[in-house]
């Protein structure tokens, strides 16, 4: 057997070599697949997108602006009107809107092929060939990365834009609960004035008995003077009330985001729902509707896609290609005595490639990193999901509380304070009962009317609390 050609040699080592590099390669890619921790994510109502469906996300999360009814329990009009216009002016809120927005941009940057690449080569010295002299080259090549790389590159960067859309939608609810709670004080402050009002023209309408009483001989003057006294405190605390509306008001304005004078207030048209609800049925509308549970979810969904496409990188990407090569005539003397019939005719010739991803140890450590930010997330959905179960509980029981109170005083305590007060005033007329004893009685009413309104306004309060823990429209 005669010696081979090194050209020969070179061929035998391809056939040898190449067929046993790609039967390694293809099972790198097997050994990436390595099994995961048991994936137990929530089945939740997310949104369930495609990346190539980022066009229709926007409408999605407009509708709470748009439709605030849908989403939020707005009772009178006049908070529902602060809840528009706080969801639509809000800077913060604007600001996260285009954050979020601004990432679903990513999506069709992430998922669109590399630009292609267009080369040009000048020959100094040009290159003589049979058919001519060759003097310029123009290349262009396109780079494809391996399948699946874009999609998963595209559907990351969808559910990174999901997570932060959610997040946006729960600084709305945040927004609207702060609403909320202004406006509740806002109507506790302007019902406490309205009680201060009514005891004042009770302590004059007594003032006019002991006047009277004084003058016929039937009363002293220090009646007078203790009903006057009792006024003047009163009258005190109407100005701190006043001092504290003012406040309330301003507050509650930039809130809302437009001027102080321009919203409307009702405090007489606030109806109070009472809501029974049971622990395990409030467990599951959480699970379906808080907004930073379905943040924390499509931030793990992105993190998965993410270790998709780490585990792809073990594949090459292919490179496609041709390149023009321009060819002068020939102008030697035997090339003009006698031209070949190719003479000047352009080349033309395509181009085919692939990348080397042989180092193994640094697309492991990519498939690794991913894989440990997929565990973070995950840990960051459980610990979210923790928390907002805890807040749900401890909102649950605040309102029951406050549920108890409230109907403590509708049926008991306001009933026997207004007959404790009228029997007073009846036996005092009577000369059965003194004056500083109806006074106390008075005083006594007054008092349990504010602790009423207190506690009105903190069960609208802790109902918009519980609608914030649930993340949906609550009492619905």
């Amino acid at each position: 057997m005669g010696r081979m050609g090194w050209m020969d040699k070179r061929f035998f080592r391809l056939a040898v070599v190449l067929p046993a590099a790609l039967a390694l390669l293809s099972e790198i890619p097997a050994l990436a697949e390595a099994p995961d921790a048991e994936r137990t994510e929530k089945q939740l109502l997310h949104i369930d997108r495609s990346w190539r469906d980022y066009n229709k996300v926007p409408s999605f999360f407009s509708v709470v602006a748009e439709e605030p009814d849908e989403f939020f329990y707005l009772e009178p009009d006049g908070l529902k009107q602060l809840a528009e216009t706080a969801l639509a002016e809000n800077p913060e809120l604007r600001q996260a809107e285009a954050e979020w927005q601004a990432l679903l941009k990513k999506v069709r940057r992430v998922s669109a092929l590399p630009d292609p690449n267009l080369a040009v080569t000048a020959f100094l010295q040009s290159v003589e060939t049979r058919v001519g002299p060759q003097e310029a080259v123009l290349a262009f090549t396109q780079r494809l990365p391996w399948f699946g790389k874009l999609s998963a590159a595209g559907q990351a960067a969808m559910e990174e834009a999901l997570a932060k859309a959610w997040e946006y939608r729960s600084l709305q609810r945040a927004v609207v609960l702060e609403i909320k709670t202004a406006y509740y004080d806002l109507v506790y402050l302007a019902e406490a004035l309205q009680i201060t009002e009514e005891d004042l023209a009770t302590l004059r309408r007594y003032e006019e008995i002991a006047l009277t009483r004084y003058a016929t001989g039937k009363g002293i003057q220090q009646n007078v003077v203790k009903v006057q006294s009792e006024a003047t405190r009163l009258n005190e605390r109407k100005i701190i009330l006043g001092r504290q509306r003012d406040v309330a008001e301003r507050r509650l304005a930039r809130l809302a985001g437009r001027p102080r004078t321009d919203f409307a207030f009702d405090a007489d048209g606030q109806d109070l729902p009472a809501v029974k609800v049971s622990l395990e049925d409030l467990y599951r509308r959480v699970h379906e509707g808080r907004e930073e549970l379905q943040a924390r979810l499509h931030a793990l969904r992105a993190r998965q896609e993410d270790v998709r496409l780490a585990r792809k990188q073990y594949w090459p990407d292919l490179t496609l290609g041709f390149n023009y090569v321009i060819v002068g005539d020939r102008k030697d003397p035997a090339g003009i005595l006698n031209p070949p019939e190719d003479d000047g005719k352009d080349a033309v010739g395509v181009l085919a490639s692939i990348n080397l991803p042989i180092w193994y140890h640094k697309v492991r450590a990519g498939v690794d990193e991913a894989r440990l930010r997929e565990m973070q997330a995950r840990a960051a959905y459980a610990r979210q999901e923790d928390s907002v179960l805890f807040e749900v509980q401890d909102a649950y029981i605040r309102l029951e509380s406050l549920l108890e109170q409230w109907r403590l005083y509708e049926d008991t305590l306001i009933p026997q304070a207004e007959q404790s007060r009228d029997s007073s005033e009846a036996a005092y007329k009577t000369g059965k009962l003194t004056f500083l004893e109806l006074l106390d009685s008075e005083r006594f009413l007054l008092n349990v009317r504010y602790g009423y309104a207190k506690v009105k306004s903190e069960y609208l309060t802790a109902l918009a609390g519980m609608e914030r823990a649930l993340g949906v429209s609550f009492p619905s």
